[in-house]
């Protein structure tokens, strides 16, 4: 059971798009770790060294796991609502997509603020803001709430316009 992101990171490798990490699996694991963890104090230094490099090797697996996937979910790996971390890979391409816009020059800025339009109602420093409206906010702030899909960058008309719609 211990080997699950071992396994998880070769079927990762060999699978053209993102597998799905189901919950269960993972509370599985997670229950038999705490398991052998309680039994610890019941047996020998040799198997505690033992636990100890089992964790370790856990660890490395894991951060072999979520490194895949977050390099899939960059370029362009379908993301499926099943698996436990489908929100934050979305997350990841929505910053990806806010970096890009904030980099391209073509948005409305003044005085290191970015221009945002709300996509719904959101509260920002204890303000209600209104679906369409317009403001200026530090590049932090609309950046979480770019994240949330709260608000979107305002882009150059012309831009807009000529550039990005035609591409649709």
């Amino acid at each position: 059971m211990y080997d699950l992101f071992l396994k998880l990171v070769r079927q990762e490798l060999t699978s053209p798009t993102l597998i799905e990490i189901h919950p269960i699996k993972l509370n599985e694991y997670k229950a038999y770790m705490r398991n052998n963890l309680r039994e610890l104090v019941n047996v020998n230094e040799k198997s505690i060294q033992y636990y100890i490099k089992m964790v370790e090797n856990v660890f490395k697996d894991l951060d072999l796991l979520i490194r895949l996937r977050i390099i899939k979910a960059i370029i362009g790996s379908e993301i499926t609502g099943e698996s436990i971390d489908a929100n934050f890979l979305y997350m990841i391409n929505r910053a990806i997509d806010y970096l890009k816009l904030l980099f391209s020059g073509f948005i409305i800025e003044y005085e290191n603020n970015v221009m945002v339009k709300f996509k719904k109602d959101c509260y920002v420093d204890g303000k209600m803001y209104r679906r369409g409206d317009l403001i200026l906010l530090d590049n932090v702030t609309a950046f979480k709430l770019f994240l949330h899909e709260c608000v979107d960058l305002v882009i150059e008309p012309y831009i807009k316009d000529k550039v990005l719609e035609d591409k649709s």
